[in-house]
């Protein structure tokens, strides 16, 4: 059931992600834009937990112990053992579209939280959101540089040479960027 979740929450991001391109080229003639995917997955096994300190000491694949302290947003702190398995998936999502330009910079975030219901092994999945608007100010074609103005200060950025139509990026040109990060974590025997 929480893969199912996981697998919902990450396709639904991506549709969200696409759907910002879509509307930047829609509304505003893009110029430049794409999406990239990351992310990855662990898996480690509980050695020891400390009920008092709310400190778990898990040991990764490879032999590595790591002791992580839990703060009282882990639900269901009693259900963990030693020997239990911890499962750490981590995607991230980043969509950038640039047009004409538009609109004001601007930032605007937002945090949803999916926590296991009370009596279960602990689980959750956290996805942060975070949509920005910002302004070319400066572009260095040969450097491969563009200096953006976002709502809270000013970035000069380096532009990977794959990126395609960077010729057509000019100064007071639009930045659509949505960024989103999500971390699912689960305890199982």
């Amino acid at each position: 059931m929480k893969r199912i979740v996981v697998a919902v929450v990450a396709v639904v991001m991506c549709v969200v992600s696409v759907q910002l391109i879509a509307q930047a080229q829609e509304a505003k003639g893009a110029k430049l834009a794409g999406v990239v995917v990351g992310g990855g997955a662990m898996t480690a096994t509980v050695e020891a937990v400390n009920a008092q300190t709310r400190v778990v000491t898990l040991k990764s694949k490879d032999g590595q112990l790591k002791m992580v302290k839990c703060g009282p947003e882990v639900r269901n702190f009693a259900q963990i053992a030693k020997g239990d398995t911890v499962n750490i998936d981590y995607t991230e999502y980043v969509s950038i579209a640039v047009a004409g330009p538009g609109a004001a910079p601007s930032r605007t975030e937002s945090v949803d939280v999916i926590k296991a219901p009370l009596g279960e092994k602990p689980a959750g999945i956290m996805t942060t959101a975070t949509d920005v608007v910002g302004k070319v100010k400066a572009i260095d074609y040969t450097a491969r540089t563009v200096t953006l103005e976002g709502p809270n200060k000013t970035v000069t950025v380096k532009v990977d040479a794959s990126a395609v139509n960077f010729d057509k990026v000019k100064a007071g040109d639009t930045v659509y960027l949505s960024y989103v990060e999500e971390m699912a974590v689960s305890v199982t025997k």
